[in-house]
């Protein structure tokens, strides 16, 4: 199983546009998911507002979520054109990777959403589905809980809305 987790880092860590280094022997990949990311500001309550749909600026952003047994890294898919070809290529572009111990995530109202705090920024993410999104959240809790822990202050799992 080892080496299949290397095997796998190394082609995630060359399909990623700028990615970190992400080959340790003792680092597993858990889940990967396709995601949407949904334009959304947080106040000062915590509460999450999404807006409304603009043609101008896209509602959505795809994104992918790949989860280790030790953090989480977050890519943004764009699609670049090559010139004279008809096909457009998908490109994963490196965004942000944050330790598990690090990260908070909380349910939504909606149920093929969630929301995931880091320290730097809060991400609302839409699955395709409630059930992708319910054995996504259970994955990443189960790894928060299961990953070595930080000194993060204020930082906790949970489920309520």
């Amino acid at each position: 199983a080892q080496y299949r987790d290397l095997k796998e880092l190394k082609e995630i860590q060359t399909q990623v546009k700028n990615c970190p280094m992400l080959t340790d022997k003792n680092r597993a990949i858990l889940a990967k998911a396709d995601v949407f990311r949904v334009k959304c500001v947080v106040d000062k309550s915590g509460a999450v507002h999404t807006f409304p749909q603009d043609n101008k600026f896209p509602h959505f952003q795809k994104f992918k979520l790949f989860l280790f047994d030790d953090a989480l890294l977050i890519t943004k898919t764009t699609f670049e054109i090559e010139p004279y070809e008809p096909s457009r290529r998908e490109v994963d572009n490196f965004v942000n990777s944050y330790a598990l111990a690090s990260l908070r995530v909380r349910n939504t109202e909606r149920e093929n959403q969630f929301i995931l705090y880091t320290p730097q920024s809060v991400y609302l993410f839409e699955f395709a589905t409630a059930k992708e999104m319910t054995e996504w959240v259970d994955c990443i809790n189960t790894a928060i809980q299961n990953a070595p822990k930080l000194f993060v202050p204020n930082v906790y799992v949970t489920n309520d809305p």
